[in-house]
C-alpha cells in the first residue's frame, strides 16, 4: 500500500497533527491487516499561488514524519522533483507543461516519480 498526498489539503488549511494522525490510524489498519505501508512525500509547490511560509512548514513537517520510521518505507517524491531552492518549488522539466502553475507534475514529473522508486522496497 502507498500514501501519496498531494498538497490540497496542506493549501487547505490542514495542520501537520491532522494528516500525521490520519497516517498513524491508516499505518494501524493495514499492519492489521499484514499488509506493508509505505509513505510517499509530499512534492513542493512553491510557485503555486497558495503557497505560504506556514503550508511549507506544514509540508516540511509531514514529509519529516513520512521519513520518520513509522510507515514501512518511504518514497522520496519530494527529493526527485524539487529545485531546493528557497521556496522549493517544482523542478521547471516537471511543472504542468500546459500551463506553469507550480503544483501539478508534467507526464515527464510523473515519469520522474515512477523512476525514483526504489523497487526493492517491494521484495519484503
Amino acid at each position: 500500500m502507498i500514501v501519496f498526498d498531494g498538497v490540497n489539503d496542506i493549501g487547505g488549511g490542514t495542520s501537520a497533527p491532522t494528516i500525521t494522525a490520519v497516517y498513524d490510524k491508516l499505518i494501524a489498519q493495514a499492519h492489521a491487516q499484514n499488509l506493508l505501508i509505505y509513505g510517499a512525500t509530499i512534492t513542493p509547490f512553491g510557485g503555486n499561488s497558495y503557497y505560504t511560509a506556514a503550508h511549507e512548514t506544514v509540508r516540511q513537517s509531514v514529509n519529516t514524519y513520512i521519513k520518520s520510521g513509522k510507515f514501512d518505507g518511504y518514497l522520496d517524491f519530494d527529493a526527485a522533483v524539487t529545485d531546493n531552492g528557497n521556496p522549493p518549488k517544482l523542478q521547471a522539466a516537471y511543472d504542468t507543461w500546459a500551463e506553469t502553475d507550480g503544483l501539478h507534475l508534467s507526464p515527464a514529473g510523473y515519469q520522474k516519480l515512477a523512476d525514483s522508486v526504489d523497487l526493492t522496497l517491494f521484495t519484503k
